[in-house]
């Protein structure tokens, strides 16, 4: 009796077994096809849970690095707009120097060019003052060296400085001077006439500091480009060791599920043979 009824216990310890083992297994492959994740905790692959890990952290600040070259484009973008103004209302100046220097007009109706012309540098004073990104002034000659950071490190690969001069009228015509003895005076012939000269020259310096802005976007949108397609190559890697394999996984399902309905069947034959031998023994 006891050996038989040993023998019996152990096939429903054997099944049992099996039965938790394709439990587990079960577990493990619902859990991946859910998730979509190989490793859905450290029991999974400490190792490779641990590199995946470092992996996402490094490729967020990456990503934030891009996002971060983006909001720099964005504020070169304004800059040179404003400039753009700029440039744009000392071309008018320039054809109002340039005609009011003409010798049909007296400098009573030259006064009215150089009202005009006035009026302009004002509108120029407004523009540095009023330009700014996200609350930074940009041109009205405060704006400290701002810093981009566009990857993980403080190297000097992974930031940008960027600059911009006061875009004032004081500061543009720093040096310049007419007759007058201002820099840009239409109320005479002779003031007029050296205006245009001076005009032509803020003209050069303003389009000089637009293609510096277009030098550093074109740097920054190399950055962008290029980080870019190495966060792409690194969330092709991490998918790669990371996501689960769903044809895989599926098969795995499905032969877990077949073995718990084994593994059940046995465990209640074993059940119901060891309790049919114990009522054999009791009707002796």
């Amino acid at each position: 009796m006891s050996i038989s009824s040993l023998r019996y216990n152990l096939q429903s310890a054997i099944t049992r077994r099996a039965l938790n083992s394709n439990e587990s297994a079960l577990q493990q492959a619902v859990s991946r096809l859910s998730s979509g994740k190989k490793y859905v905790g450290t029991e999974d692959g400490p190792a490779s849970y641990s590199i995946l890990e470092v992996m996402q952290s490094i490729l967020g600040t990456s990503k934030q690095g891009v996002i971060n070259a983006q909001n720099g484009i964005s504020l070169l973008d304004t800059a040179d707009a404003a400039l753009s103004n700029i440039e744009r209302i000392f071309t008018d100046i320039s054809v109002l120097a340039e005609d009011s220097s003409n010798g049909v007009w007296t400098d009573e109706q030259r006064t009215v060019f150089n009202n005009q012309a006035q009026q302009l540098l004002s509108i120029v004073d407004n523009i540095s003052q009023s330009t700014n990104f996200l609350g930074t002034p940009l041109i009205d000659g405060t704006m400290e060296p701002l810093t981009l950071q566009l990857g993980i490190t403080n190297s000097e690969f992974d930031i940008l400085t960027i600059e911009m001069p006061s875009m004032r009228t004081s500061a543009l015509t720093n040096g310049l001077t007419t007759p007058s003895g201002n820099a840009i005076d239409l109320s005479t012939q002779e003031s007029a006439l050296a205006s245009v000269a001076n005009v032509k020259t803020v003209l050069t310096n303003v389009r000089g500091e637009r293609s510096n802005i277009g030098a550093v976007q074109n740097a920054v949108e190399t950055t962008i480009r290029h980080r870019s397609a190495m966060n792409n190559e690194t969330e092709s890697t991490i998918s790669t060791i990371g996501d689960a394999d769903v044809a895989l996984e599926m098969e795995a399902y499905t032969n877990a599920t077949a073995r718990i309905q084994a593994s059940q069947y046995m465990f209640s034959v074993a059940m119901e043979s060891t309790s049919r031998l114990a009522q054999l023994i009791q009707s002796i």
